[in-house]
């Protein structure tokens, strides 16, 4: 949601492609560890 022109405007963002979604899960399965530890140190 934004201000403009003294009145509220919205835009609906669309959902990741099932493709985006699918590197996603290959990546973090990639780098599990490496998730998990930034995940831990709070980064």
């Amino acid at each position: 949601m934004t201000i403009k022109n003294g009145g509220i405007q919205t835009k609906f963002i669309a959902p990741p492609s099932r493709k985006l979604q699918d590197s996603r899960h290959r990546i973090l399965e990639e780098d599990r560890e490496l998730h998990r530890r930034l995940k831990e140190i709070g980064d």
